[in-house]
């Protein structure tokens, strides 16, 4: 073993249960961007299950850097001094992946490998969306290692928009019913002609339509808050 190795088996002595070495993903007809930003929502989908540890090709590449001396390591290229590493770590299971994108679909296949059982156990899915792309990576990830990760926090700006329409909802309401009220008044004046009242009367119709619209809007606004939409 290296000296590089022998000073980083030093530093990851400490015995602990769980740990999990994710290696960066692959891509296929896909932007490098892209296949580290999958890299990287695996590693904290990881991280946050619990009893697992995470450390990443990343940080080992980090850690060779640091601790050894390139001309005795070389192991900014070299894939057996990393697998060296990871053994050195004592990772018990190693997360690896890949992206390919063929057309407007992007294929995950997402793996793990098991050191105890010297087992690998896949799960892949096909995605059009972008945007689904980060959940369903955190799902993988926790049902691989058999564990659970939350669902994100409703964003910030559902539950603005879901206040705004509320608040327009309650306005409504409060704006419609004083109108027909005062529309009532005036039909019930003695004083009043009858085609005036007849105005008035067309005009408290219109104000409680008003009022009613307000209440659809406030239960919109209102399942807006709670769903994060």
């Amino acid at each position: 073993m290296s000296s590089t190795l022998l000073l980083l088996s030093l530093a990851l002595a400490t015995p602990e249960t769980g740990r999990v070495l994710v290696m960066d993903f692959e891509g296929v007809s896909v932007d490098a961007a892209d296949a580290d930003a999958a890299t990287r929502v695996v590693a904290a989908a990881a991280a946050e299950v619990e009893g697992v540890s995470v450390m990443s090709a990343a940080d080992i590449r980090r850690l060779a850097a640091l601790e050894a001396d390139r001309l005795n390591a070389g192991c900014e290229q070299d894939a057996s001094c990393l697998a060296e590493i990871a053994g050195a770590m004592g990772a018990e299971q190693v997360l690896f992946g890949s992206l390919s994108r063929l057309g407007s679909t992007t294929t995950v296949v997402l793996s793990l490998y098991d050191a105890r059982t010297t087992k690998v156990v896949r799960r892949s899915f096909d995605v059009t969306d972008a945007g689904t792309l980060p959940p369903l990576l955190r799902t993988a990830t926790a049902e691989l290692l058999g564990g659970t990760v939350e669902a994100p926090a409703p964003s910030p700006r559902g539950s603005s928009a879901g206040i705004i329409t509320l608040g327009t909802g309650l306005g409504l309401v409060v704006v419609g019913g004083a109108a027909a009220g005062i529309a009532e008044l005036m039909v019930q004046n003695p004083d009043g002609d009858g085609a005036a009242k007849a105005t008035w009367q067309n005009v408290g119709l219109g104000a409680l339509g008003g009022a009613a619209l307000g209440l659809v809007v406030a239960g919109v606004g209102g399942a807006m808050m709670a769903g994060g939409l």
